[in-house]
């Protein structure tokens, strides 16, 4: 006679609520970058909320789930003390856990690894905070070269080497100023180095269309890219949907176009023309300090290996300025896609 088998319970695995493994191959790490602040950051964290005003700003980084990098800044030339800036923003950003649980402060001077050489030089101090499930890193600084005090925070939820092996990489690279004569631009796939002179005065990100401006008084930079090209070139060349992009504007400048190969992508060339009278209207701009830009120069260009379109424009006080916008439009890296 046969014997029964023993019944086999069969268990199955816990469901994973993380972030998907990546392909063999694939880039872990990226840029970010944006008005002189600059971190390496996995490859599935990117910007979730910015905010900016004279007065200062605010960026926050996330993953697919919850906010991994957050950081607040403002211009300070006066005294700085970090444990006082750390307080402040304890209160502000945990109110309930500073009000409801007055036994839990972050602890300064948390051993935080990578970060003695990325902030030599600058008056800072690090903390770490634990509640419940709740890990977060930071530090709070301020930085003599740029007169802005910020605070830099990081949440983890990786446990043991992992975790420790991130906060190096992302904090380990941070850095709240250029080093050079220019300043990178990394977000959302778009890619490009600009002068440090630079600076932002708006942006529009939505979705499958990217806006940037930045500007400096007698310059402008325009930069508009496209998801979804093929679909935008359907019916239409790019010479015709340039005309399409700047009729939708109020107080459209009137331009000349012309074929163009950019980056090797075909593309279209086009300036608005020259002004009469122009000795006396640059004399008018001089004395009356005029900041917006009196000519406009730029380029659209399908960049076929991305299946982006890409618009740049280059606003300035000299008519049909393309040796300048050639080579500003040189360090953007429109065939880089996620990494």
């Amino acid at each position: 006679m046969s014997k029964k088998r023993p019944k086999v319970e069969e268990f199955l695995p816990q469901p994973d609520s993380g972030p998907a493994p990546l392909p063999s191959g694939f880039p872990r790490w990226k840029s970010f970058a944006w008005d002189g602040w600059q971190a390496e950051i996995p490859v599935e964290w990117d910007l979730g909320a910015l905010e900016v005003s004279p007065k200062g700003g605010y960026f926050r980084i996330d993953d697919e789930f919850e906010p991994r990098l957050m950081v607040r800044w403002q211009p300070l030339k006066g005294n700085f003390d970090p444990e006082k800036a750390i307080a402040r923003h304890f209160i502000r950003n945990y109110p309930s856990i500073s009000k409801n649980h007055p036994d839990v402060r972050p602890r300064i001077g948390a051993s935080l690894p990578g970060l003695s050489k990325t902030f030599r030089g600058l008056d800072y101090k690090t903390y770490s905070l634990r509640f419940e499930d709740h890990r977060s890193v930071g530090l709070a600084a301020h930085c003599p070269d740029c007169q802005r005090a910020f605070v830099a925070e990081m949440n983890t939820t990786e446990k043991g080497g992992a975790g420790e092996r991130l906060i190096r990489r992302v904090l380990g690279t941070f850095s709240d100023h250029p080093r050079g004569k220019l300043k990178r631009w990394e977000f959302f796939g778009l890619s490009l180095d600009l002068p440090r002179s630079l600076t932002p005065v708006a942006h529009r990100f939505n979705q499958g269309y990217l806006y940037l401006s930045v500007a400096e008084p007698g310059t402008r930079v325009d930069v508009s890219r496209w998801t979804l090209a093929n679909i935008h070139m359907a019916k239409v060349d790019l010479e015709k949907f340039l005309h399409l992009h700047f009729l939708k504007k109020r107080n459209a400048p009137r331009f000349k176009t012309e074929e163009a190969f950019i980056h090797s992508h075909k593309g279209v060339l086009f300036h608005t023309s020259r002004k009469y009278f122009e000795p006396a209207r640059a004399f008018l701009r001089r004395t009356l300090r005029f900041r917006q830009p009196a000519y406009r120069t730029g380029m659209l260009w399908h960049c076929t290996a991305s299946n982006r379109l890409l618009l740049f424009q280059l606003g300035s006080n000299k008519a049909r300025d393309v040796g300048t916008l050639r080579l500003m439009a040189s360090r953007l890296r429109c065939c880089k896609v996620i990494y």
